[in-house]
């Protein structure tokens, strides 16, 4: 479980790395404007992290308790609290670019240009909504594999030949594509795991145990 949760880590690390400093190379304003953007995003995902915790501690509750039932309602709760707050943090900006960007610098040649990036806030957060909470429905069931191979798919097939092709064009928004297609990789090679898991789940409950239910 830790050696793949720390795989997990090192592969979505090198993949926001690899986001960060690609803008660099595609001009200085463009470059400080997306740094606001993921500055905001980076908030909004431990925001986002902070939810999952729960889910993650009451998916193990539950499946130590043999409570599975239980389970996919509260996957459901965890995306819907989520998406949410992922919502409002992206309608904030929207709506008040210059009240929440000015916050993080008084360089109005940067703020009065962010705009055509901003829409990007609300695609990522929202997805990471998704994908934050079915990541923790794994956590909670110990499933580090699926949770390392995610992961590794994500970054293989979903980031990076988005993000080359990026570079090649120097396109700001195939870049914020290509971190999109990163989120959307692990929620569908997670999400496919669900059934699975709850399948496994039941058959690891005791046959009086399931008499009862």
């Amino acid at each position: 479980m830790s050696r793949d949760l720390f795989m997990r880590t090192l592969a979505i690390g090198f993949t926001f790395w690899a986001f960060t400093n690609l803008f660099a190379g595609m001009g200085r304003i463009a470059f400080a404007e997306n740094v606001l953007l993921i500055e905001f995003m980076t908030l909004g995902i431990q925001i986002l992290n902070g939810l999952s915790y729960a889910t993650e501690t009451l998916t193990g509750n539950f499946h130590g308790t043999n409570e599975q039932g239980q389970m996919v309602p509260l996957l459901g709760v965890s995306i819907g609290v989520s998406l949410m707050f992922a919502v409002i943090m992206s309608f904030t900006c929207i709506l008040f670019p210059q009240t929440v960007f000015g916050l993080l610098t008084n360089h109005t040649e940067i703020t009065t240009q962010i705009d055509p990036y901003i829409p990007w806030l609300m695609s990522v957060l929202g997805l990471y909504a998704f994908a934050v909470s079915i990541e923790a429905y794994f956590f909670g069931l110990a499933e580090g594999l699926i949770l390392r191979n995610a992961a590794f798919i994500a970054t293989g097939l979903g980031f990076i030949p988005t993000a080359a092709l990026a570079w090649k064009l120097q396109s700001v928004h195939l870049l914020w594509l290509a971190m999109s297609l990163f989120i959307v990789t692990r929620i569908a090679v997670q999400g496919i795991q669900i059934p699975r898991t709850l399948k496994l789940a039941v058959e690891d409950i005791p046959p009086a145990e399931k008499t009862q239910c």
